[in-house]
């Protein structure tokens, strides 16, 4: 599961990735407290970008056999005033994080 929150931190924005098993979700889902086992968040790297305006799964986008997703950013400024960006972001097999992360 992906949840957009485009408002966190001065509307920079962030993404949180939830991880589900064999059983479904867990409920309610803490998205605060998500540890690297259950889930992670994504940061967006400046304030008022609005990172996680939209989120969506892309698919396997890379070929590589697992799901990829897609972070939209209606406020990046990287080709003119709020011109905006989407980041694709590549599922890995393995996490990335051995013993949680901050």
């Amino acid at each position: 599961l992906i949840v957009g929150a485009r408002g966190v931190d001065s509307f920079s924005g962030r993404s949180y990735v939830v991880f589900g098993n064999t059983l479904g979700l867990s409920y309610p889902i803490d998205l605060v407290n998500l540890d690297g086992d259950s889930g992670f968040a994504i940061n967006a790297a400046e304030a008022g970008q609005a990172s996680g305006a939209a989120v969506s799964h892309a698919g396997d986008f890379n070929a590589d056999g697992i799901d990829d997703i897609i972070i939209g950013a209606f406020g990046t400024d990287s080709n003119g005033s709020s011109s905006g960006s989407s980041y694709i972001v590549y599922g890995r097999e393995k996490p990335i994080f051995k013993d949680g992360f901050e």
